[in-house]
């Protein structure tokens, strides 16, 4: 998918530091974006489990989230 970034607010890079599986400290993985109402978008690096790592975000029924998708490789 490709982003026009200029119409969109620039996303946010999520920290290691807030991540909680050691697996996303390790290099490797895709990128997952999750866009939000307002337009913000958080940005996860470094998932080795997309598919998984997505449906845990569905899972928490947050109506503020508007749209997920990972990168292409």
């Amino acid at each position: 998918m490709t982003i026009n970034w200029e119409k969109e607010k620039q996303p946010y890079k999520v920290g290691d530091k807030w991540r909680k599986n050691p697996l996303s400290l390790k290099p490797g993985g895709v990128r997952v974006f999750v866009k939000f109402n307002s337009g913000f978008i958080k940005v996860y690096d470094k998932v080795k489990h997309a598919k998984a790592f997505i449906s845990k975000i569905k899972e928490s029924n947050n109506t503020d989230i508007s749209k997920i998708w990972m990168e292409n490789k």
